[in-house]
C-alpha cells in the first residue's frame, strides 16, 4: 500500500502567506528564493486544494491500515493522515496541498491567477534582474 502510494501520488505544497519568515527560511533559501502568489477561488479548498491539518501526534493504528487495504472502508482516514496532516510543530507553515495521481505533476489549478512575484531579500542581483525581465511582460506586481 505504501509503495503504491509512493508510485501513484504526487504533492505540490503551498504556503498561505508571502511574508512568512519560517517559509522563507525553510524553503526560500533564507531569502535567496522567489515566491509566486496565486489568487485562488474559495470553492477549490477541499476539492483541488486541501489545508494541511496539524495534529499533536501523527499516528495510524494497524487496524485502520488493514481495513483500508482490505475493505477500502477506512481509505479516507488513511489518505487524510498520510497526505493531509503533519505534526503540530509544523503548524506555523499553514500549508495547503494539491494532490495529484502521479509524480512529475504540472499543477493546473482551475481559475487561479498569478497576482504577484515576491523576490527574496538576499536574491543575487543578476538573478533578481533576470526574473524582473521575465515577469515584466506579464504585468504582474513584483515585491
Amino acid at each position: 500500500m505504501i509503495q503504491q502510494c509512493r508510485a501513484q501520488v504526487g504533492l505540490a505544497c503551498f504556503g498561505s502567506s508571502p511574508d512568512s519568515e519560517i517559509l522563507w527560511q525553510r524553503y526560500g533559501g533564507d531569502g535567496a528564493g522567489v515566491c509566486i502568489e496565486f489568487e485562488v477561488p474559495d470553492d477549490l479548498l477541499g476539492t483541488q486544494l486541501h489545508r494541511v491539518h496539524y495534529n499533536r501526534e501523527k499516528r495510524l493504528h494497524i487496524d485502520q491500515l488493514m481495513h483500508a487495504f482490505v475493505g477500502r472502508g477506512n481509505g479516507q482516514v488513511v489518505y487524510d493522515m498520510a497526505l493531509l496532516s503533519k505534526p503540530s510543530f509544523w503548524a506555523n507553515e499553514e500549508e495547503i496541498r494539491f494532490v495529484s495521481k502521479g509524480h512529475s505533476i504540472q499543477v493546473a489549478i482551475d481559475r487561479a491567477q498569478v497576482t504577484c512575484v515576491y523576490l527574496g531579500n538576499t536574491l543575487k542581483p543578476d538573478v533578481r534582474e533576470g526574473i524582473q525581465r521575465m515577469v515584466a511582460p506579464l504585468r504582474l506586481r513584483i515585491d
